[in-house]
């Protein structure tokens, strides 16, 4: 059992949890509480602690989510998981030199046509202009090779989806880390919430804090993972009696649509062409919420 100890709105908290641990948090408060969570395991508040010990700056790899998809980390910008990748792709490649210098031997003839069109530069800035292919630096060149997916082809769910699953994978196995997602329900059905989370506790080195608002999540999770619920500023680690009731009656998760959404994904999926994709996903899906069920003892199946 693992415990973080930390102000929240000048109270004093002590949070035991396993492995996981779900704020159940109303949106307006969300942000306030992951930002103190976060900067806490960053080694950036002094009073915080995990298993009752100080965190040093850096002692821990810490990753908060807010959002981002897939498409956003293929811009490979500076923080990209998708560029962490391909730089340790080229890293660990043993044949570097000899490829950079078959490329450049490929090269060799446009390389000829390029020089002559610019030869008109060449003959007025001689040792100034040098028009060519660099081929020294392989990973600007992966960079602007690399395709992951195709952007007409996928939605901002399996976007969000493919990103944590990215994120899980790239986690340093060597040092413990923390995952902190901010509205785990945002872009996200159940099934996908049931998947990653199952990606999650077979992810031995990561602890993971959740926030979201979802009372359908609570109800199937409630007994593997922490639950706290945050009202006014303040964390219980129960519901109260009318939310329990309100939850503890709500329809089962029985279909992914009801019979109207249902409809009106079809006529857009038609159009499309991708109907017989998205009905397979939901087979797939469905058989994972009936594995993920089994597994973990929950009575209801699809």
């Amino acid at each position: 059992m693992n415990k973080l100890s930390f102000y929240y709105n000048e109270q004093y908290y002590e949070l035991n949890f396993d492995k996981i641990l779900c704020f159940n948090i109303n949106c307006k408060y969300m942000n306030d509480l992951a930002d103190i969570i976060v900067d806490g395991l960053s080694g950036g508040t002094k009073e915080f602690q995990f298993n009752n010990t100080l965190i040093k700056k850096k002692e821990y790899e810490v990753i908060d989510y807010n959002g981002t998809t897939i498409l956003d980390d293929l811009k490979l910008t500076s923080k990209s998981y998708n560029l962490k990748f391909l730089k340790a792709i080229i890293q660990e490649y043993e044949y570097k030199d000899m490829l950079l210098a078959q490329l450049a031997e490929c090269l060799c003839d446009i390389q000829l046509v390029v020089q002559s069109k610019y030869k008109f530069l060449l003959e007025d800035y001689p040792g100034l202009v040098s028009p060519e292919f660099k081929m020294d630096n392989l990973e600007n060149i992966f960079q602007n090779l690399f395709h992951l997916v195709d952007k007409e082809e996928i939605n901002d769910s399996i976007s969000r989806e493919m990103q944590l699953l990215l994120i899980l994978h790239s986690l340093d196995i060597k040092r413990d880390s923390f995952l902190v997602i901010r509205d785990f329900k945002q872009g996200l059905d159940l099934s996908q919430q049931l998947y990653i989370l199952d990606k999650m506790m077979r992810n031995e080195k990561v602890h993971v804090v959740l926030f979201l608002n979802d009372a359908e999540f609570y109800y199937y999770t409630k007994n593997l993972i922490s639950h706290l619920f945050v009202t006014d500023y303040k964390i219980d680690c129960i519901f109260n009696n009318e939310i329990i009731e309100n939850c503890e009656k709500k329809i089962l998760y029985k279909d992914f649509l009801d019979r109207n959404e249902y409809h009106n994904i079809i006529k857009v999926l038609e159009k499309q062409h991708t109907f017989l994709k998205y009905n397979e996903l939901l087979s797939e899906r469905a058989d994972f919420i009936n594995y993920f069920f089994e597994k973990y003892n929950i009575d209801d199946v699809i």
